[in-house]
């Protein structure tokens, strides 16, 4: 081999080494290329899912803030209404008929059954005592009920619940209350577990009434049921289950075996198909998604022969204030509504009725506390309102309350309806 062979071969191997040598460089550039653009991805998802962090938390901030204003209106109108005093007072006056025993010891049926159970419309809907008439005589003839369960949808803080359950606990031949309470509101629920304590440590509540109060909510989507067969399937739904006892506390087993209750109770919902004696929805079907579902699924955990009571404010002077100035999406109900919603599934309920006042002097008067009250009426914050929209809704409070001539206070009435449907027995099927 020449000289020149051999530069050649030499030339031949810088050229290869060069061109690996470039191909690596190549090679290194689209990585590093890669390695940044997928490091400028990360940066810049990083960025935006902090972005969507802070907005979410200002958005969550924002619904707590709304959510404290409300309980805040909330408990302004409470204080000015006599609407929790006549509710404890009406259920008072009336705990005999819904407990309403029958000869054989057990809750019993009633002509408003029958006429529904039989597919036809009773001649007219039972009235009840109201609290103005005083309690029900006393029936010495009546038989042992023995043990009472009740469920409470929207229970609340308990102001108006623990009365009740004093009530029926107070009844001739009860020995036992078993309560389950629903409450979305986790501070609603807290403040009925300490109001529940102090009834306890007071005696007001003696071992006999179990109490859970459970941070949950009713399922309240319509329940799907063929329209001819709709009191039927309610009536059928669970039979089961009305056997069964209510459901044992979550809590620690010594709160359970004494008696008292899990007062402590929480849970993230209520799967439980367990029926009722008495299932309470008090001044809450307005604040459900679908009032139809949650009286639905209320029969549903109602046990045979039960009753579902639904006690709700309902149109008055102040319905037309809420139409012009108020939260459309919280239009009141009227009792007619509310008597459709039963009829709608073949359910036809009592009716009763109460009358109860809302004090709106401080609301005339502009101080802070008739804002939070005029706030709940019409379902919108009017502490940072326009002069010109509190006007209006002072104009249409003026317009529809009542001047006392002697002290000056002003009044507007807001009459409450009380709906009782009693849950028919499944009817035997012919031939089975």
């Amino acid at each position: 081999m020449d000289r020149v062979d051999v530069t050649k071969l030499a030339v031949a191997g810088s050229l290869a080494l060069i061109a690996m040598a470039t191909a690596l460089h190549a090679r290194r550039l689209v990585r590093s290329h890669t390695e940044h653009g997928r490091t400028k991805k990360k940066k810049a998802k990083a960025r935006h899912k902090h972005r969507h962090e802070i907005v979410d938390g200002e958005h969550s901030d924002a619904h707590e803030r709304e959510r404290s204003a409300l309980i805040e209106f909330r408990e302004a109108r409470r204080a000015a209404s006599t609407m929790t005093a006549a509710t404890i007072a009406w259920f008072s006056s009336n705990v005999e008929t819904l407990l309403d025993v029958g000869a054989d010891g057990v809750h019993g049926g009633s002509d408003v059954e029958a006429s529904v159970a039989d597919g036809a419309p009773a001649e007219a809907p039972r009235m009840l005592a109201s609290p103005s008439a005083g309690k029900a005589p006393d029936s010495p003839g009546r038989p042992a009920v023995g043990s009472v369960s009740v469920l409470s949808i929207g229970c609340g803080d308990g102001a108006i619940d623990i009365a009740v359950l004093r009530s029926i606990a107070a009844q001739p031949g009860v020995t036992k209350v078993h309560y389950v309470g629903l409450e979305p509101s986790e501070n609603a629920a807290t403040a009925f577990r300490a109001r529940l304590a102090a009834a306890r440590a007071s005696g007001e509540l003696g071992p006999n009434v179990a109490t859970f109060v459970l941070h949950s909510e009713l399922d309240d989507r319509p329940v799907r049921l063929a329209p001819r067969d709709q009191l039927g399937a309610l009536a059928r739904a669970g039979v089961a289950a009305a056997a069964q006892p209510v459901p044992e506390p979550s809590g620690p087993p010594a709160a359970a075996s004494s008696g008292a209750g899990d007062d402590e109770g929480t849970s993230r919902g209520f799967p439980s198909k367990h029926q009722f004696d008495l299932v309470l929805l008090v001044h809450v079907l307005q604040e459900l998604k679908s009032p139809l579902g949650a009286l639905q699924r209320a029969a549903l955990r109602t046990k045979p022969g039960g009753r579902v009571v639904v006690v709700q404010p309902v149109a008055g002077a102040l319905s037309s204030l809420v139409a012009e100035e108020g939260d459309h999406q919280r239009a009141v109900l009227t009792t007619d509504d509310l008597r459709q919603l039963l009829l709608q599934q073949r359910l036809q309920p009592s009716i009763d009725s109460f009358e109860t006042e809302l004090d709106v002097t401080a609301c005339l008067q502009r101080t802070a506390a008739g804002i939070r009250v005029m706030s709940d009426c019409v379902g919108r914050d009017l502490r940072k309102a326009k002069e010109a929209k509190l006007m209006r809704v002072l104009k249409g409070l003026w317009r529809v309350a009542t001047i006392d001539p002697d002290d000056g206070s002003a009044h507007v009435k807001e009459p409450c309806a009380v709906l009782i449907v009693q849950k028919p027995h499944p009817q035997p099927v012919p031939g089975g």
